[in-house]
C-alpha cells in the first residue's frame, strides 16, 4: 500500500512537471507568434506610409515620359556609345579565355557584391556574367545613390533596388544571342564590360531588418517577399524616378543611356572619368 501511494505520489509529479512543460512551451509559442504579428503590423504600416508618400509625390512614368524626355532617353545610340570603347582603345572579349585574362588583369569587377547590391539585384543573369571594367564601377554606385537621394522620405530607412538584367557578355556569347534573340546588337558594348542593361519594369523596396535575433530569418523572408510586392505596385512611379536619374547624369556627361523600344531596358553605358 505504501509503495502504490509513493507511485502515485510520483505519477502526480511527472504528470505536473508535464503539464508545466506544456504550458510553458505554449506560452512561449504565444509570445513568439505575437512578436512577430507585432513585427508584421511595424512593416505593414511602414510599407503602407511610403507607399503613400511615393504615390502622391512622383508622376507615373506614363505622365513623365512626354516626348523630349523621350528623345533626350534615346539621344545617344549605340554607335555612340561604341565611340567610347574606341577612345579607350578597347577590344571586345572574345571568349571564356579572354575573360579569364581580364579578371586576372584586374581590367574587371565582379558586381554581386555587397556594395552594389545595396542598390541593385540580379534579374536572369548567370553569375559568371556580372562583371564590369573597374572604371565604369563607380558610375553604377552613383546611379544608385543618386536615384535614391531624389526619393526624399524621411521617415524610415528605405532604399530602392533596381535590376541589373545584363553586364558583361563576351563576343561569342552576344553571337549566340544574336542567333536567339533578334534585339541583339552584331557590336555590342556589354563585350567590353563597358555596358548594363537595367530591367525597369522590376524594382525591390529594401526595409532595414529590425526584428530580434530570433526573428531575424523570418522577418528576412517577409520582407525579401514583400520588397518585391511593393515594387511591383509602385513601378510606374518608380521608372519615373530612374529616367530622372539617368536623364541628369547624362545631361551631366557621366553616362549615355538609351530606352530601348523593343525591350523593356534602359542601356547603360558610363563613361570613363578619363575621357
Amino acid at each position: 500500500m505504501k509503495f502504490f501511494k509513493n507511485y502515485l505520489y510520483l505519477f502526480f509529479i511527472i504528470l505536473i512537471l508535464i503539464s508545466s512543460f506544456f504550458s510553458y512551451s505554449f506560452y512561449q509559442e504565444k509570445e513568439k507568434n505575437r512578436k512577430i504579428l507585432k513585427n508584421i503590423e511595424t512593416y505593414n504600416r511602414m510599407y503602407k506610409d511610403f507607399q503613400s508618400y511615393i504615390i502622391m509625390n512622383y508622376p507615373i512614368f506614363e505622365d513623365y515620359l512626354d516626348h523630349e524626355k523621350s528623345q533626350t532617353l534615346r539621344k545617344y545610340l549605340y554607335p555612340k556609345h561604341l565611340e567610347i570603347v574606341k577612345k579607350l582603345n578597347l577590344q571586345p572579349i572574345k571568349n571564356v579565355e579572354e575573360f579569364n585574362q581580364e579578371i586576372q588583369k584586374k581590367n574587371l569587377i565582379f558586381i554581386d557584391n555587397p556594395e552594389i547590391r545595396k542598390y541593385y539585384f540580379f534579374y536572369n543573369i548567370p553569375k559568371e556574367n556580372r562583371y564590369v571594367r573597374k572604371n565604369i564601377y563607380h558610375t553604377l554606385l552613383l546611379i544608385g545613390e543618386r536615384l535614391n537621394k531624389k526619393i526624399d522620405f524621411k521617415d524610415y530607412k528605405i532604399t530602392i533596388k533596381i535590376a541589373i538584367s545584363s553586364a558583361l557578355r563576351t563576343k561569342s556569347y552576344q553571337e549566340k544571342l544574336k542567333n536567339n534573340n533578334l534585339n541583339a546588337v552584331e557590336h555590342s558594348t556589354h563585350s567590353y564590360g563597358m555596358s548594363i542593361d537595367i530591367f525597369y519594369d522590376e524594382y525591390y523596396v529594401a526595409l532595414e531588418n529590425l526584428c530580434e535575433i530570433e526573428f531575424l530569418q523570418y522577418c528576412e523572408n517577409f520582407l525579401n517577399y514583400n520588397g518585391f510586392v511593393l515594387g511591383g505596385n509602385l513601378r510606374r512611379q518608380l521608372q519615373s524616378i530612374l529616367a530622372q536619374t539617368l536623364i541628369e547624369l547624362q545631361e551631366e556627361g557621366i553616362l549615355y543611356v538609351i530606352l530601348e523600344k523593343n525591350q523593356r531596358v534602359l542601356h547603360i553605358t558610363p563613361i570613363p572619368k578619363e575621357l
